[in-house]
């Protein structure tokens, strides 16, 4: 009866842990890591006028 139990609870314990290494590896494998910058973006020198005001 224990062999059992120990047995079933292996088993769920390995399902949750393939089931949490799939889906940390399938993040991985998707992750778009590469963001685009407009190149309308500001920047610090557009701003010079600015940087003065809060001071």
């Amino acid at each position: 009866m224990i062999k059992k139990l120990i047995k079933l609870w292996f088993t769920i314990a390995m399902y949750e842990l393939g089931k949490w290494i799939g889906r940390e590896v399938y993040y991985k494998l998707t992750a778009n890591d590469e963001v685009e910058v407009p190149k309308d973006y500001v920047s610090i020198n557009d701003q010079i006028d600015l940087n003065g005001v809060s001071e």
